[in-house]
């Protein structure tokens, strides 16, 4: 038995197959090419970008997955994940479905992907379907017989209304600065690269979705704190 994290499978320089990396120890150990045993990969979705053929967009982790599946092509693959894949394109990693290629009507995943894409939901429906039915799918909750739950309101009190008024206008500030930031970027890009190329040396968008993330999470983290004693 080898228990391996993500981060270890992955060289200091990215994904490599040399011998030096924990990667090609990984697949040696497995037996590579003759490899018969299972390789589990828990909390799965962490390898869900694996972005095009030519790994534009792939993160180190979805490529590191995906080269151990094909370095080991006789060894079962078991895939565990509680959120497994919300676009056709998160199931890029799961090679051993079987979904693409001989007996199927796509070649490789890449057109499996586009054809769903475009018949949208429900044609993720129907991958769902099939998956389930050819047993590629399974899925378990766990059970909450014997349990109980009372829901409390809360109402935030004191020093509690003023830290939380104080992280409001924190964040407030921040967004402001982040704001003046970005359009500053923006004006420095056009001057020197010219409006059409903005966009290519700046992603505004992806920068924002990372700010208002960060915020949830603070926030989530500010609340549940403050709910502590009342538990």
């Amino acid at each position: 038995l080898l228990v391996s994290g993500r981060a270890a499978q992955k060289g200091r320089d990215g994904v490599t197959t040399s011998s030096t990396s924990r990667l090609a120890q990984i697949i040696e150990w497995l037996g590579g090419s003759s490899a018969s045993g299972l390789v589990v990969f828990d909390e799965a979705h962490k390898a869900k970008n694996t972005g095009s053929t030519d790994w534009v967009g792939a993160s180190k982790t979805g490529q590191a997955v995906v080269e151990l599946q094909q370095a080991c092509p006789q060894a079962a693959c078991l895939y565990a994940s509680a959120t497994g894949a919300t676009e056709i394109k998160h199931l890029g990693y799961m090679e051993r479905l079987g979904l693409h290629g001989p007996g199927r009507p796509h070649r490789d995943f890449e057109e499996l992907r586009g054809a769903v894409e475009r018949g949208g939901l429900a044609a993720m429906e129907l991958v769902a379907i099939t998956m389930r039915s050819e047993g590629m799918l399974s899925c378990r909750a766990l059970s909450f017989r014997g349990t109980s739950f009372n829901l409390r309101t809360m109402q935030l009190e004191g020093a509690q209304v003023s830290m939380y008024t104080a992280a409001a206008e924190l964040w407030q500030a921040m967004f402001k600065v982040l704001g003046d930031f970005l359009n500053a970027e923006k004006r420095y890009l056009r001057a020197n690269y010219g409006k059409k190329n903005v966009s290519q040396h700046l992603d505004t968008s992806l920068t924002m979705r990372q700010f208002w993330g960060v915020q949830q999470q603070f926030f989530k983290q500010l609340l549940i704190s403050m709910k502590v004693d009342r538990a």
